[in-house]
């Protein structure tokens, strides 16, 4: 459903793979640790990575995520 919202639309088609890839990175890892996808990153958190108004260091994990997984999480999306 958030793909198919105006704010993503409106993102550029370099942000628009982007978000698309962490998206799915995102995912992944929320149905391993069995979280809903926003626990592990909010989508607010995705839509402002793609359009660049922060970066992958600045992601901030609930305590639901161990340190080491959250670091694990932030290298995969910079790797996208």
């Amino acid at each position: 459903g958030v793909m198919r919202k105006g704010r993503f639309r409106n993102l550029s088609s370099s942000a628009k793979k982007f978000f698309a890839a962490a998206f799915a990175i995102r995912d992944g890892f929320a149905r391993d640790l069995d979280l809903p996808p926003n626990s592990v990153v909010s989508n607010e958190d995705l839509f402002r990575l793609a359009s660049k108004q922060m970066t992958v260091a600045d992601l901030r994990f609930s305590g639901r995520i161990r340190r080491e997984l959250g670091d694990k999480i932030r290298s995969a999306i910079a790797n996208v």
